[in-house]
């Protein structure tokens, strides 16, 4: 799955969004390593970024989800 980034949004929210968990957000991160470059937190509106699956998260967060590219 893949997700354009629109505004102002970060991994970790990413992550709460796609799996339920925003402590999962290196999951998102290393997937996208080359496209990001050294620093989690540059992520440009317009980026279009892999969203890997993953089997399950320990933790739930009550977060909306975005809408999907």
């Amino acid at each position: 799955m893949t997700y354009q980034v629109k505004g102002c949004v970060d991994l970790w929210l990413l992550a709460a969004w796609f799996y339920g968990n925003p402590h999962l957000w290196d999951v998102i991160y290393y997937e996208n390593i080359d496209a990001i470059g050294d620093d989690p937190e540059n992520l440009m509106p317009g980026m279009t970024l892999n969203i890997p699956k993953i089997e399950s998260a320990t933790e739930s967060y009550a977060v909306p989800t975005p809408e999907v590219a």
